[in-house]
Parts: C-alpha cells; structure tokens; sequence
C-alpha cells in the first residue's frame, strides 16, 4: 500500500480584507491591486487603486512568515523598507497575528493557521 494523498493542501493562514476572507494555501503569495491579470492561487487580489501589481509579497519559509514589500507598506504601525527589484529583496518577519497596511489605506489582517 503507497502513502494516502492529501485530497486538501494544508490551510497555512488567512487574509481579511473589508468583507473579504482569503486563504493562504501556498507556501509563497503575493497581494497585487486591481490592475492585476493573473488568475493564479497565489495571488490575492485586491480591487483598489492603492495597491500596485505586486505590492506584497508572503512566504511560509523554514517555519515561519514573511513579508517582502515593493510598494509603501506598513506591518503592526511599522513601516516596512521596500524591495527596489526582485535581486535584493527584502524579508521581514510576519508575526502569526498581524496588520498590513498598503498606501496608509488598505488594511490587511494576517492569521497563520500553522503552529
């Protein structure tokens, strides 16, 4: 008998924007604004024009959150220093309960559902 595949990926946290929940399945996401034209799991789009293509980036990596920003973005009312291109990009830690707020205007609950 070979090993039972998972039917579900594992839930690694959840997104709340106005009235929209999201759920983080992959290991790696990005937050991207209205101008966005994929339509892909990873991706969460939100329909604002504060919020630029690929604003954000979320990776669930060696155990814990993180967070890169290529647009202003601030993480628990402390401004995050933004990724100029995706060769240096900068990662910070993301608490299991956090806020992000892209632009001083869209906030962004984060809830890790691992641990």
């Amino acid at each position: 008998p070979g090993k039972i595949k998972e039917l579900h990926p594992k839930e690694l946290a959840i997104l709340q924007w106005d009235n929209l929940e999201w759920k983080m399945y992959d290991p790696y996401i990005e937050i991207s604004g209205k101008e966005e034209t994929r339509n892909e799991s990873h991706v969460f789009r939100i329909n604002s024009d504060k919020v630029k293509r690929t604003h954000v980036a979320i990776r669930y990596k060696d155990n814990e959150f993180q967070l890169a920003a290529w647009g202003k973005t601030m993480l628990n009312e402390r401004d995050v220093e933004v990724s100029i291109d995706n060769t240096f990009v900068k990662w910070v830690k993301l608490n299991p309960k956090s806020t992000i707020v892209l632009n001083n205007d869209v906030v962004i609950r984060f809830k890790a559902k691992t641990n």
